[in-house]
């Protein structure tokens, strides 16, 4: 079983089983999420996290915030300040100038 996280708000978040009953086939993903390029990611907790690679290239993408309510994805203030209690002094955002090496800034 899997949950199906539309990012179309209005849209129910359904669960939704395998065709036959064990596991998702590739085709049938690409059928659910729209024929589009997928992208597999690992959560912290064990699960997967499926969805469109190319939605962010899209001429005016559709964030999905709702995922947010059901997956444990840190915010970039989150992530900053684990980084800071770790010792590490990093900026996470835009480059802070046309040097590419500005965006991967640490001290």
């Amino acid at each position: 079983m899997a949950q199906l996280i539309p990012a179309d708000n209005t849209q129910p978040v359904r669960t939704i089983t395998p065709k036959d009953g064990r596991g998702f086939e590739y085709e049938e993903l690409k059928n659910l999420l729209g024929n589009v390029r997928l992208q597999f990611i690992d959560l912290p907790d064990g699960r997967y996290l499926i969805c469109d690679e190319e939605g962010l290239f899209a001429d005016h993408p559709v964030p999905n915030r709702r995922v947010a309510e059901f997956l444990p994805i840190p915010t970039v203030r989150e992530l900053q300040e684990d980084l800071r209690k770790a010792g590490v002094d990093a900026y996470l955002g835009p480059p802070l100038s046309a040097d590419p090496l500005a965006s991967a800034y640490l001290r």
